[in-house]
């Protein structure tokens, strides 16, 4: 592929891919699917020389860890949903100034850190539907100034916690999509965790029983296709 300078987009999707070798894309893609495939790890040397890719798709693969932080400085766009992500290493996504679009839908994360975001605070839309967060701290929303849309759903959200979430969103006037909205509307699913405490606490913890009856619990996705 380095042999092809004027390949902007290049899309390998469904296919078995467990790895790939470093100097694989050229330095002028600026967009890259790589969806519905086996990769469970990227080493550095492939994505490190794309200066100007602008999205990248890493969805529906076998991520378990995300660390990025050596920074694609151009790009806007990216999607890990449908991962396997249990942990998020800070300063991951720190050099990347342009992001605008962060996609962590349907992971295993229990917490996100203001640290991981990027520099500038560039982001505009984060969909965080279908982890396993209890609570999300307060500076790691006061870190996002610039965030219009966020999606929320199908988390076992502390109930206390859930109510200052949705307060702060309505606060700052950060949208959801309707399809987030109606996660919590329609009465069908288990929208937060009711818990010992009555305020929102950092140090609530689900057991990994109570975590799959809740998961169980849940209707279909209404935001699946987003």
């Amino acid at each position: 592929m380095l042999n092809i300078p004027s390949l902007e987009t290049l899309i390998i999707t469904n296919n078995h891919l467990q790895s790939l070798v470093e100097g694989c894309f050229h330095e002028n893609l600026e967009y890259l699917n790589l969806e519905f495939n086996s990769l469970s790890q990227i080493t550095e040397g492939v994505l490190k020389p794309l200066k100007n890719l602008k999205e990248l798709n890493l969805s529906h693969n076998r991520f378990k860890g995300i660390e990025l932080s050596y920074g694609l400085p151009s790009l806007e766009s990216l999607d890990l949903s449908h991962n396997e992500i249990v942990v998020i290493v800070e300063d991951s996504f720190k050099n990347f100034w342009e992001l605008k679009s962060l996609k962590l839908d349907h992971n295993y994360l229990t917490a996100i850190s203001y640290k991981i975001f990027p520099t500038g605070n560039s982001i505009t839309t984060l969909h965080l539907h279908y982890n396993a967060f209890m609570y999300i701290p307060e500076t790691t929303a006061q870190i996002l100034p610039k965030l219009r849309e966020i999606t929320i759903g199908g988390n076992p959200w502390a109930c206390p916690c859930l109510v200052i979430v949705t307060g702060y969103l309505q606060e700052k006037n950060i949208t959801q999509p309707e399809c987030d909205r109606k996660y919590f509307s329609i009465g069908r699913s288990a929208v937060c965790v009711i818990t010992d405490d009555e305020s929102c606490t950092y140090e609530e913890k689900l057991t990994q029983v109570d975590f799959n009856n809740f998961r169980s619990s849940l209707q279909q996705d209404l935001c699946f296709e987003l």
